[in-house]
């Protein structure tokens, strides 16, 4: 029996066009959007391309190789591979218009976020809280006392439910999102993965203004620098604001290359 084939899309089908084009632009942001969040938080080198981060996507985690670099690649590899899983928890339909529900942002939604993220044993304790003091590298700066997590996490997200319901301007959202992720950032709920779960959130927050997540683009050490310029009391990030908007800025002209 000779095998039927399937007639190709005709070109003129402008429907049928746009569609192909945007389910290989969306595979291909996915990979983007998973490359630039990890090599922005340090969690594969800066000179990965979408090439190698497709091979981690694709690597086998259940067996760790003996030698060092092949515990090392496993690593990185279980790290794209939950970002991935964290990736499709928080947006299901890759290609999406419609603004976030605001009853939706609750501690338990980022508890979930960040138990994706540390599965396959990469963070011991993925979905809890910390219980320890915690500071970043090198900085005269501690994050909040571990005790005071479980209470300061809900307020900040009920914070941000009701800014999503009063507001839906683009840099009134774009400032909410720098808002949360330096309160979040300070709040610092998880002993590991805390960047991973704050670029998630943000993406999140600016449903509605791209049809695809929004990644944080740029250099990490600019990153850094915006959220330390960001805890100056009362914390206001007009620095790390103005990333985050380069970076929707970004994502626009990217669709419209697509498109056009």
């Amino acid at each position: 029996m000779y095998k039927r084939i399937r007639t190709p899309p005709d070109p003129s089908d402008t429907q049928t066009d746009h569609a192909l084009i945007f389910e290989g632009y969306s595979q291909f942001h996915k990979i983007i959007y998973i490359r630039e969040t990890l090599v922005g938080e340090g969690c594969i080198p800066s000179g990965c391309t979408v090439a190698d981060v497709e091979t981690l996507l694709s690597m086998s985690i259940e067996a760790e190789s003996g030698n060092n670099g092949g515990n090392i690649s496993a690593r990185m590899a279980k790290k794209c591979q939950n970002f991935r899983d964290a990736v499709e928890f928080v947006f299901p339909s890759w290609f999406d218009s419609g603004f976030p529900n605001p009853a939706d942002f609750t501690p338990d939604f980022l508890l979930t976020v960040h138990r994706y993220i540390g599965s396959n044993r990469l963070i011991t304790d993925a979905g809890s809280y910390r219980t320890k003091w915690l500071a970043p590298a090198k900085e005269d700066f501690v994050y909040l006392d571990p005790v005071r997590v479980p209470i300061e996490l809900p307020r900040l997200c009920f914070d941000v439910q009701i800014a999503l319901r009063n507001d839906s301007c683009l840099l009134n959202r774009v400032r909410l999102a720098a808002a949360f992720a330096t309160n979040f950032l300070y709040i610092h709920p998880f002993s590991n993965g805390n960047g991973r779960v704050a670029r998630l959130a943000v993406s999140w927050l600016l449903k509605g203004h791209t049809v695809v997540p929004v990644p944080l683009y740029g250099d990490r050490e600019v990153y850094l620098d915006c959220l330390r310029d960001s805890r100056v009391q009362p914390f206001i990030p007009q620095a790390l604001a103005r990333f985050v908007l380069d970076s929707v800025e970004r994502v626009h002209q990217d669709v419209l290359n697509c498109l056009f």
